[in-house]
């Protein structure tokens, strides 16, 4: 099985047929016509994996919500053949953590072992998250869109939405 960073994708129409989506949809919002050609710039790059692509996108949203934060890949911590549950528990050994808030909620309660984390001596918190409004375009709200939908909606301002 490969990890998410060695994950290819093949290269076909797929990011104009993204991009043609998310124009129809999104170019009436307030901030649409700020920030769409940089996002359409980093999308249409070439990329040598997901994994990258992905990590420019995080990249640019970071900046563009001006959060400073550090980013670390695990790639760059823990050996690649280590896994699931003993994958993060690594990681989290490696960066001295003391606390792990699952990012995927109750899901996450069927491969992660509480009494693993309590030896490491890592508290676990549940993560059990409420969704904030925000204005959107188009009627009444939908919680669990994008990053995208709170940009072109708040713009700047949508950091102080999440």
């Amino acid at each position: 099985m490969k990890n998410f960073n060695q994950i290819k994708y093949k290269d076909t129409n797929w990011k104009e047929e993204h991009l043609r989506l998310i124009e129809q949809f999104y170019k009436k919002t307030t901030y649409f016509c700020i920030y769409f050609d940089d996002f359409k710039e980093i999308l249409l790059k070439d990329y040598n994996s997901i994994s990258h692509l992905s990590s420019e996108l995080i990249i640019w949203f970071l900046s563009k919500l001006n959060i400073n934060t550090e980013i670390i890949y695990s790639s760059e911590l823990v050996d690649e053949d280590i896994t699931g549950a003993d994958r993060i528990l690594a990681i989290l050994k490696e960066l001295k953590a003391t606390k792990y808030i699952t990012g995927s909620g109750p899901g996450s309660m069927r491969y992660i072992n509480e009494k693993d984390f309590k030896e490491a001596g890592i508290e676990l918190e549940w993560q059990s998250y409420s969704h904030p409004r925000y204005r959107q375009i188009n009627g009444e709200f939908i919680p669990y869109m994008n990053i995208l939908d709170l940009l072109f909606n708040e713009g700047p301002n949508g950091i102080d939405r999440i």
